[in-house]
């Protein structure tokens, strides 16, 4: 390309990497599948690759232009022979219209059969059959992988337990078994019928309510425009997709500075530029928030509910929930320091941590 000449190196994809269990040495890698890759499996038969996860649409600039439509929910197989074929696991969605324009707000049977956020996926013994869970929408995506087209490979979306997580597949039972994250289930399904068995507790389940209630504003793929995004989309897992984008909007107005205004800011130009997608946790006590400091807090960024999910703001109740459980979320622990956050002491010889 143009820029061949001038930047002296090939920027590598690397979805799935390949490992020698012999050598403990990645002996192949295999890109094009997505930004954000969230589970894989191997057919018990051929040994082909069932990739699940989202590739962003970060290349294209504005948010009006992104509105409802920021990563497309894809499964891709790979080969024993590296080839690589992605399909599409919401082809019922009409995402544009005649003019080339995103159609918000979508319509209700589009958020009805809606696959959003991937995050787990299993074969079928014989390798008849894909299973694939949508934390977003609480669903079981049942998928023939011999068709040849994203419309006709859909064979099911079975609903199953709140937060699907992770899915196991007993043939030899005729069950498949779907973990439940958002109230710690185990949901039993027979393969035959794909039916519910059994739901079952596993274990106590210390999380508080505020949790409980507020995740599924975050997760939900029913707060955007097609059934099909969600914040998690984008802050994956409460954390970044480490891509950039840029969500500004040319024809915005200039946006007064926050208030109240402790770094003195200015206020704000509504063409943004790329920035990097910012994490969400440890948030508490760092306002104003984003990279120029231009929402005073995590409610402020409500509109985004409608800009860029292209659905609607949450009410005052459901905002609530939704800033107890993201204002909690938090870093995991630094493995130098004790949880008192005192460090180790250092080997002889040596600079204190």
């Amino acid at each position: 390309g143009f820029w061949s000449g001038a930047v002296p190196y090939t920027m590598h994809e690397v979805d799935v990497a390949e490992i020698s269990t012999t050598t403990n040495t990645v002996s192949r890698n295999f890109g094009k599948m997505g930004s954000t890759i969230l589970a894989v499996a191997a057919n018990p038969v051929d040994g082909k690759l069932a990739v699940a996860g989202m590739d962003a649409r970060n290349q294209f600039r504005y948010e009006p232009k992104l509105k409802g439509y920021l990563v497309e929910t894809r499964l891709s197989y790979v080969t024993t022979g590296g080839t690589v074929t992605n399909r599409i696991l919401n082809p019922h969605i009409t995402y544009f219209d005649i003019n080339g324009f995103v159609i918000n707000p979508g319509t209700q049977t589009e958020r009805d059969s809606a696959i959003s956020i991937p995050t787990g996926v299993a074969w079928a013994a014989d390798g008849s059959r894909v299973y694939v869970t949508a934390l977003g929408n609480d669903k079981l995506a049942v998928i023939n992988p011999a068709a040849a087209g994203s419309v006709s490979q859909m064979l099911a979306r079975v609903p199953t337990v709140a937060g699907p997580t992770g899915v196991v597949v007993d043939d030899v039972r005729g069950r498949v078994y779907v973990v439940g994250r958002n109230r710690n289930q185990l949901q039993t399904l027979s393969s035959a019928t794909l039916t519910q068995v059994a739901v079952t507790g596993i274990g106590f389940d210390p999380t508080p309510d505020e949790i409980v209630n507020g995740r599924k504003f975050f997760y939900g793929g029913f707060t955007s425009s097609h059934g099909d995004q969600a914040c998690a989309t984008c802050h994956v897992f409460g954390d970044t997709d480490n891509l950039p984008w840029d969500l500004g909007d040319p024809s915005g107005p200039f946006e007064p500075p926050p208030v109240p205004n402790p770094l003195f800011l200015e206020g704000f130009d509504p063409e943004k530029g790329p920035m990097s997608t910012q994490t969400l946790r440890g948030m508490t006590s760092t306002e104003p928030l984003h990279w120029r400091g231009d929402r005073t807090n995590l409610s402020a960024f409500n509109g985004a509910f409608s800009s860029l999910l292209g659905r609607t703001v949450l009410p005052d109740s459901q905002l609530t929930a939704f800033n107890d459980f993201v204002m909690p979320i938090a870093y995991p622990p630094n493995p130098s320091q004790f949880l008192n956050d005192s460090l180790r002491d250092a080997p002889p010889a040596t600079p204190s941590a």
